[in-house]
Parts: C-alpha cells; structure tokens; sequence
C-alpha cells in the first residue's frame, strides 16, 4: 500500500499553519468594544511561540523573529495607553517586520529541502497567509496615515464607522482577496501609494502559486521515479 504523505499534523510548520488560520477566523467574529481582545492575543502568541519553533534550527533567525515578535506583541498590547498617532504607526511596521521575516525564514527552509514532505506543504501554505496578514499591516499602515486612501461601498462603510479599520478585520479581507487577485470591488485602493501596493501584492500572489508549487513538484517528481 501507498503510503500516505500527509499522515499527521506533525512537524515543524503544522502549528504555525493552525495559528495563521485562527487569526483569519478570529478577527471578524471578536467584539468591537474591546480594544484588544485577549482571544486575538491569545493567537498572536501562539503564532509568536510556532514561529519560533518553525525557525528554531537557525540561530540568527530565531534572534531576529524573537526580537520583532517580542517588541510588536508589547506595542500592540500597549497601544491604547501609547499617543494615538505613533503607536499604531509603530504596531504596523512591526507587525509587518516580523511577519515578513517568519515569511523568510520559512522559504529558505522550503527551498533548501531535498524532498517534499507534509511539513513542507504546511510551511508554504503558512507563508501564503503569512503573507496577507503582512500586507494587511501596510495597508491599515497606509490609510492611518493618508485616510481617505481606500474607498469602499456603502455596507463596508457602514461597518467601518461602527468598528473602525483597525478592529473589523476589513484590510486583512482586503489583503487576501488581492493576494489571490479576486477582487470583489467593494473596497478599493484609491491613493498612489495604496494602488501600487495592491499591485505589488497581487504579482507577489501568483509569483508565489508559481515558484513554490514548482518548486515542490520538482522535489516530489524525482522520489516518484525512483520508486522500484
């Protein structure tokens, strides 16, 4: 009998897949009237500490992705008691740092494989979130500083007026659907600035489908041809 190459969730990318996906879960369905859910915490830190286990076999980037991790998670946290202008300038950039680099860290591990194993399924599709959720940072980056940058339609504005940008999970939606260029059109980049990083998220989106999955199927060819 064949054996079956995704026999478990265990491994090294499995629990930052889980967490990724909490986070996308998560974020719509948490009260607005918290400024700071601690569910969504909750999953922050396990998204924090998978990270961690994810990149443990190397030094240097567990120091970098434990240094961001650790400063974004204190910001955040902190942000309401923090001046409104500059702390969440500075949760973005920090959100967006450490994101980016567990990103990183991941495909230069996926890449310097040898075979194609369920883990390294795992970590790809947790970078492919990884990725939304970082480009989200920008965007809410972007229209904290230059509001009016995105336009939306009449529900989502409704929505937004109620629970604000940074607490309706409407830029993590707007980032995804980018990433995977469906775009729905009730929100709109409007700025420059805001339309060039839709573009840029959406070459990066099927640059990704492309290299990665040919990357995978170049490693998982050459163990099916050498079977007896």
């Amino acid at each position: 009998m064949e054996k079956n190459p995704f026999p478990s969730l265990k491994g090294r990318y499995a629990a930052i897949l889980l967490a990724t996906l909490s986070l996308f879960v998560l974020a719509p369905l948490l009260p607005s009237d918290r400024l700071i859910p601690w569910e969504l915490t909750l999953v922050t830190l396990l998204v924090f500490f998978s990270s961690l286990r994810a990149l443990w076999t190397s030094r240097t980037m567990l120091l970098i992705v434990g240094f961001l991790g650790a400063a974004f998670l204190v910001v955040e946290t902190l942000e309401p008691l923090l001046d409104e202008n500059g702390a969440p300038v500075a949760t973005d950039i920090l959100g967006f740092a450490f994101q980016f680099t567990i990103c990183f860290g991941i495909l230069y591990d996926i890449f310097g494989r040898e075979k194609v194993t369920a883990d390294t399924v795992y970590g790809a599709s947790a970078v492919y979130l990884l990725l939304g959720l970082a480009f989200a940072r920008l965007f809410l980056l972007i229209e904290h500083l230059d509001p009016g940058a995105f336009a939306v339609n009449d529900v989502l504005a409704a929505e937004l007026e109620q629970e604000g940008w940074r607490h309706s999970g409407v830029m993590q939606y707007f980032s995804l659907v980018t990433l995977t260029t469906i775009g729905y059109g009730d929100i709109s980049p409007v700025s420059p600035l805001a339309r060039n990083l839709a573009a840029v998220e959406g070459v990066i989106g099927q640059l990704f489908i492309a290299a990665v999955v040919a990357r995978l199927v170049s490693l998982y060819t050459p163990s099916r041809q050498r079977r007896p």
